[in-house]
């Protein structure tokens, strides 16, 4: 987060453990309600923070391991635990259902069609349906989905590539290393930019794919992050976060800004993050131990945070706050950064990115 410490700004952290409430130090899933309230999924169930208070949120099952957390368009909340998926509406459990596999992302398209990804396969839900009219396996282990419009869905898996579901019947385009310009086929997150780029985080970097043919990585940009990638989130404006094995890192006008360990995080190793429908940053890290921290509400933090943030930043239009996870079971840090949008789409993919990406 960022706040005003005397007479100049300062960014500065606040870390969140189970000392202060949350059900476990060991987060495994972060994401924001309708209610702008903060979920924080962990090994020992979930937790809700309003900027005020944690609390505990009753999902029928005692200390569940949470493996995913989505929040839908109607504003309900999906809880991923297991090879069960809870939904929520307020305080409410209005439904569970049960797959083959356990739960691992979920995603809805512009026609609010669900799509529910396990470890095994990909389901399909219309909008208000009830149940799936597409199920197809995976080849491999499912990590990741993203998805564009109503006609482009693309998998992660954890070391069976990138497969991209195309075709009237629908079927798997493979994009595997060594035959592809992918980085790795060790895939940890997907995002798909407004120009219908897909971003794919790999345990190699960071590479950009055109939905055609034509690759980005760091060799050929040095704006895209390389080592282990854990986690991506976009902005508005478009800056893009990138959690790692080494700590936070920040892409904005093609620079890369580096936020790491002891300084920043309470451990090295992030693993997610998200951010806040209101412009603020919470990153969420894994923590195994608890660890002296600070405790402020989100809402005076995020207050405080934009009059500072543009100080450090003065042509910054929007401000956004992600939370992360790390691997050392900590708890989670809430931050203060500021994220930024890509540029229109141009007639070719590399010319614009390469610009985008030096300026």
């Amino acid at each position: 987060m960022v706040c005003r410490l005397g007479k100049f700004p300062q960014l500065t952290r606040t870390v969140f453990t189970s000392a202060d409430g949350l059900a476990s130090d060991n987060i495994t899933a972060l994401c924001y309600g309708a209610d702008n309230c903060l979920y924080v999924g962990t090994d020992r169930g979930l937790s809700k923070i309003d900027g005020k208070k944690i609390t505990t949120v009753d999902i029928g099952i005692e200390n569940a391991p949470i493996s995913m957390l989505f929040c839908a368009n109607d504003g309900h909340i999906f809880v991923g635990t297991g090879k069960s998926v809870i939904e929520l509406s307020g305080k409410k459990i209005i439904a569970s259902r049960e797959f083959s596999s356990d739960a691992v992302a979920m995603k809805q398209d512009c026609n609010n069609v669900t799509w529910i990804l396990t470890k095994t396969v990909l389901y399909r839900f219309p909008q208000g349906a009830k149940e799936f009219d597409l199920k197809i396996g995976v080849p491999g282990k499912g990590s990741c989905i993203a998805v564009f419009g109503n006609n482009k869905v693309y998998v992660g898996t954890e070391n069976d590539g990138l497969h991209a579901l195309v075709g009237k019947r629908w079927h798997w385009s493979e994009l595997m290393e060594g035959v592809t310009g992918i980085l790795s086929n060790n895939i940890s997150c997907l995002d798909i930019d407004p120009a219908g780029d897909v971003w794919i985080g790999t345990d190699k970097g960071v590479c950009v794919y055109d939905d055609n043919s034509y690759w980005l990585d760091n060799s050929k940009i040095t704006g895209l992050p390389n080592g282990e990638i854990t986690g991506m989130v976009t902005d508005s404006e478009g800056r893009r976060y990138f959690t790692t094995s080494c700590g936070l890192i920040i892409l904005h006008n093609g620079k890369l800004s580096y936020y790491g360990y002891k300084r920043w995080l309470p451990d090295m190793h992030a693993t997610g993050i998200v951010l806040s429908p209101d412009g603020s940053k919470r990153r969420q890290r894994d923590f195994a131990h608890s660890a002296k921290n600070t405790t402020s509400a989100r809402t005076a933090l995020c207050s405080s945070a934009r009059l500072s943030m543009r100080a450090l930043c003065p042509k910054m239009k929007a401000m956004s706050a992600p939370a992360t996870t790390t691997d050392s079971g900590r708890g989670f840090i809430s931050a203060r950064c500021a994220l930024n949008t890509p540029a229109q789409r141009t007639r070719r993919f590399a010319p614009r990115l390469t610009d985008r990406c030096s300026r």
